[in-house]
């Protein structure tokens, strides 16, 4: 069929998801259901206090990718559109969303582990909901308008930087969750750097064919979420249930006794 878009004649081949392509994405379905069920169960039987909340997270997260993964396996939101070289590929307008709430739900998960405050938490998730946003705009629009947009959500990806690697975590400093967490950082990071070079690979220089593309977002996906869930569902099971250090530290700045059974001492830096 012969389509048309700003003037411009497509390719005339058929574009559609690939037998490969689907099957990556119901193979990643049945990964994040096991995930699911395997958090939720430990939730349920766990004995270690605050180790739960995270794995309840973690099953949210999961939870979430494997219903998108389902929904696009099935063709649901599948669209067609014109590619940088004037060849119609084809995608999903549901990764976006994905993206979003599954990575988002990762880095409260992370915050939460690091036990930093929620508004540097809410920051982070609400720059990287803009950076995904601009992204998906720019995969409706045509030719260089694309580029703007791409450096858009970059320049909002950048702050998301200085956030989880320098104000998040500060509590983790001198405990045991100091190396955990550096690896949570950098790992999430880094994946979500790559989320961009695939984007502009396939979407701004169409250097990557829309299967490749696919089968790449499955991948990063799972290493985002699969792969950083389950880190921190076994870091929270051996993290002490105490005070952080830091969070003495903090405490300890307030003179007289709170109701939580801990009397900070008021005079602590000169201790």
């Amino acid at each position: 069929r012969h389509r048309w878009t700003m003037g411009a004649k497509l390719s005339t081949t058929p574009t559609d998801v690939t037998d490969l392509s689907v099957g990556i994405m119901q193979g990643v379905f049945l990964l994040f259901t096991v995930q699911t069920v395997y958090h939720w169960g430990r939730a349920l039987c766990s004995r270690h206090h605050g180790s739960e909340t995270h794995d309840m997270i973690a099953s949210s997260a999961t939870g979430f990718s494997a219903l998108f993964y389902l929904a696009m396996g099935q063709g649901f939101s599948k669209i067609q559109y014109t590619g940088a070289d004037g060849v119609l590929r084809v995608g999903f307008d549901l990764r976006y969303v994905e993206r979003f709430v599954g990575v988002a739900l990762v880095i409260f998960n992370v915050g939460v582990l690091a036990r930093d405050r929620r508004t540097a938490i809410a920051g982070s998730c609400g720059l990287w909901a803009l950076s995904v946003a601009a992204l998906y705009i720019a995969s409706k629009t045509d030719g260089g308008m694309r580029t703007p947009f791409f450096g858009f959500s970059f320049g909002a990806f950048v702050p998301m930087i200085c956030i989880i690697a320098c104000f998040m975590g500060r509590l983790t400093h001198g405990s045991n969750l100091q190396t955990p967490y550096r690896f949570l950082a950098t790992w999430i990071l880094v994946c979500c750097f790559f989320y961009f070079g695939i984007f502009a690979f396939s979407e701004l220089t169409a250097l990557v064919d829309s299967e490749t593309e696919i089968i790449l977002y499955a991948l990063m996906d799972v290493c985002t979420v699969s792969v950083t869930s389950w880190v921190i569902s076994f870091c929270a099971h051996h993290v002490p249930e105490k005070l952080l250090p830091m969070e003495e530290k903090h405490m300890s700045q307030y003179p007289g006794p709170t109701g939580h059974g801990f009397h900070p001492n008021y005079k602590y830096d000169r201790v």
